[in-house]
């Protein structure tokens, strides 16, 4: 999988090979970049000089753990208005990258 911020596909989108087929192809199952599936991210870096803006590889290596800690906050206060109740509710969850070899990360240069 690529995993890019939306102006990362902007920008890419463009790269055709030596037949002149598009890199980037657009499909109802999902967008591709190079036969592999395009995720955006707009927590990734633009484009720019120093920069790393792309990620590639088998996301199986990134795990996701739900942390203990459920809280359940009531409101009922001018701000929720008249006979409304409001109910927040907040999980904790946290990752992190278990097999680092699974991924590559492209740097920019200027």
């Amino acid at each position: 999988v690529w995993i890019g911020e939306s102006a990362t596909a902007t920008a890419i989108e463009t790269f055709k090979d030596g037949v002149g087929r598009f890199y980037f192809e657009y499909a109802e199952t999902g967008d591709t970049f190079m036969r592999a599936r395009w995720l955006e991210s707009e927590s990734m870096p633009t484009i720019g000089a120093g920069t790393f803006p792309l990620i590639f590889g088998d996301l199986s290596g990134y795990i996701i753990l739900e942390r203990l800690g459920l809280s359940i906050t009531r409101f009922q206060d001018s701000a929720t208005g008249p006979n409304r109740v409001e109910f927040h509710v907040r999980r904790r969850l946290g990752g992190d990258l278990m097999e680092p070899w699974r991924l590559a990360i492209q740097e920019c240069a200027a």
